[in-house]
């Protein structure tokens, strides 16, 4: 057997012919953030290479791994690797593939997302790919979405592809109950100033937690873990924010886990209930040797000072190559002052659209989960990330408002 895999090693590898890993302690390969279908992927490419060496596609086909970059883009933009360095290429020459992809699998996904015979972007990758894959596992039905990705047949393909949706509209409803449950856990508990904060619930889906922890650390600015409780039992997942290295977290709590395992931004485990309170300490005293006594705060770091006529399509052609954006590789943040507020509106409940204007240019900007701000109004200075898109064949600006002050 040989086992290929990206997380951090635990202390005592298992048996195997070999364990393929770029984190493995001794190795020279260079690029140790691989996804771990990139790690496949090489492992296929070393392993094409010696057939070919030893003269065996003088007698059979030699394959083209080209055709398995739909995959390796998909996974590694699911596994929320960093998007830098192979991972990054991997990606950007994958996505093209993905798009012109006619695997029966990933069509009738595609199709299911609303995607097929579009371009597709990272962005779609992770958010209307991705999830729809990662629910049938969340579920404990890994099977169904391995079964769609090696069909062959695009009538059974689409009816895979729509029982993964179905699932996953499932999760998004488990995702919001224990959402909700986690944050009156933090009010009853008064957890508000806690550095790293650890809740648990009786019958929590187990599938769902990862998801939930992200958006909790991304919303509130510090890792969480969270548990499933059963019997006295806890099974937990966590995700960690930049500065805090969650797996070396766990490891300074070995003791009290009963196993863990996972990398730097997230990672799994299993925990007496007796032991939250152990866990919740333990945490903390890691945050504060890797961190320091103080909470992180959350910081937005500007890139640079632009007017709104600078977003045209030769800036577009520039940001394009920056592409595919993501962990370790993120958007660039725009400042620009002396804008005008002329209008704003809600959309879809949580949001706030506004039109901007500067020397006689306009533009639309979104705001997401701001609405409490309408209306908005006057002189601004706003922070914010570019998009773009083309309607009837042009290329049309717009702002993602990340945060603005009165000018």
């Amino acid at each position: 057997m040989i086992v290929t895999d990206h997380h951090e090693l635990p202390p005592e590898l298992p048996p195997a012919l070999a364990v393929v890993n770029p984190k493995r302690g001794g190795e020279d390969y260079p690029f140790a953030d691989l996804a771990g279908v990139g790690v496949a992927l090489l492992l296929a490419s070393g392993v094409r290479a010696n057939l070919r060496e030893s003269g065996w596609f003088k007698r059979h086909p030699e394959p083209n791994l080209r055709f398995y970059l739909d995959l390796v883009a998909l996974g590694t933009a699911a596994d929320v690797a960093p998007m830098v360095g192979e991972n990054r290429i991997l990606v950007r020459q994958g996505l093209k593939v993905l798009e012109e992809s006619r695997r029966p699998g990933l069509v009738a996904l595609k199709e299911v997302a609303g995607l097929e015979g579009k371009p597709i972007s990272y962005r779609d990758a992770v958010f209307r790919l991705a999830p729809r894959l990662n629910a049938a596992g969340r579920l404990g039905q890994a099977r169904g979405a391995l079964e769609l990705l090696l069909s062959r047949d695009l009538a059974q393909a689409r009816i895979q592809a729509r029982h993964l949706s179905d699932l996953n509209r499932q999760c998004q409803s488990l995702e919001e109950k224990v959402m909700r449950q986690a944050l009156d856990l933090v009010g009853q508990q008064d957890l508000g100033d806690r550095r790293v904060w650890v809740l648990a619930g009786e019958g929590w889906h187990p599938g769902v937690l990862g998801i939930v922890a992200a958006r909790l650390a991304e919303a509130c600015h510090r890792p969480v873990a969270l548990v499933s409780l059963e019997e006295g039992r806890g099974r937990g997942s966590a995700r960690s924010v930049e500065g805090f290295h969650l797996f070396r977290g766990l490891a300074a709590c070995r003791e009290i886990l009963s196993r863990f395992g996972g990398h730097q931004a997230a990672a799994g485990f299993e925990v007496q209930a007796a032991d939250l309170e152990a866990l919740q300490e333990g945490l903390e005293q890691a945050f504060d040797q890797q961190v320091g006594p103080e909470p992180l705060k959350p910081t937005l770091k500007v890139d640079a000072k632009v007017l709104l006529e600078d977003l045209d399509a030769h800036f577009y052609q520039h940001l394009e190559r920056l592409r595919p954006f993501g962990p370790g590789n993120p958007e660039p943040v725009l400042a620009c002052a002396g804008v005008e507020c002329l209008t704003s509106r809600i959309v879809g409940e949580r949001h706030l659209k506004v039109q901007l204007a500067q020397n006689g240019c306009l533009m639309e900007a979104i705001a997401f989960d701001m609405a409490a701000a309408h209306p908005l109004g006057g002189s601004l200075e706003v922070a914010f990330s570019p998009r773009f898109s083309f309607f009837q064949g042009r290329l049309r600006p717009e702002l993602q408002l990340l945060d603005w002050t009165r000018a």
